[in-house]
């Protein structure tokens, strides 16, 4: 749903930073020699710290409404987050998946897919999207309008920016310069898993019909009662 990228803008947005691609650690897994933020010593983390996770809300909860933790959710239309994680699921560190998309569809109509249902995931941070301490972002608008993304999250974190600092970091954080800065520091195998295409609307090269009106379906159930919407398709700009 566009964590990897996100965290690259907030590494850019806290460090005025020119250096090679940044790596925050996932709070609740191993990124292959990257061991995850629940196994290190939290003091050993430079200030301001930041963790990656695709864990949901309860689990967070009491840090975000008790402790202040400042959260930044990104999220996708879920069609076309299905097919990012499919091809996830495909690389080696998530077992290499070997079946084809309409298999991988099948496991996530069950609940069969690690880190549980996006649905309910979306939800539920949707319904909390009016705490102070949250941010929702939907990876559409970083692909629409980054440097209106790029101001909104400065703001947040309370990070004061210039205009020009502004432009420097939506040039870096474009996409592509993501994906040849990580192809440059980790190799296109890595590059290619959390830097595929970036684009809206991919999931119509992988759906069948049964699988759009399921999750049609699904978003009517669960998105339409508390306001979610998203763009799921090409956008002539």
């Amino acid at each position: 749903a566009g964590t990897t990228w996100m965290g690259s803008l907030v590494h850019e947005i806290l460090h005025d930073t020119t250096s090679r691609p940044h790596f925050q650690p996932f709070v609740e897994m191993n990124i292959g020699n990257r061991p995850c933020a629940s196994s290190m010593s939290f003091n050993g983390f430079a200030h301001p710290r930041v963790f990656k996770t695709h864990l949901g809300y309860d689990f967070f909860e009491d840090k975000i409404q008790k402790e202040c933790l400042k959260t930044i959710v990104v999220m996708r239309n879920p069609k076309d987050v299905l097919v990012s994680y499919y091809h996830m699921h495909k690389m080696k560190h998530l077992n290499s998946f070997p079946g084809s998309f309409h298999d991988f569809f099948d496991l996530f109509k069950h609940k069969e897919l690690i880190f549980g249902d996006p649905f309910d995931s979306c939800a539920k941070w949707w319904q909390q999207r009016s705490s102070r301490n949250l941010m929702i972002v939907k990876y559409e608008d970083i692909i629409m309008d980054c440097t209106d993304v790029v101001r909104k999250i400065a703001n947040f974190l309370g990070v004061p920016l210039t205009e020009k600092r502004i432009s420097e970091i939506v040039q870096r954080g474009s996409f592509g310069a993501m994906k040849e800065a990580y192809t440059s520091f980790s190799g296109p195998i890595f590059s290619n898993a959390f830097f595929r295409k970036g684009v809206i609307g991919d999931w119509m090269n992988y759906f069948n019909d049964e699988e759009v009106e399921y999750i049609n379906n699904m978003s009517k159930m669960y998105f339409d009662p508390i306001g979610l919407s998203f763009v799921d398709r090409p956008v002539t700009q």
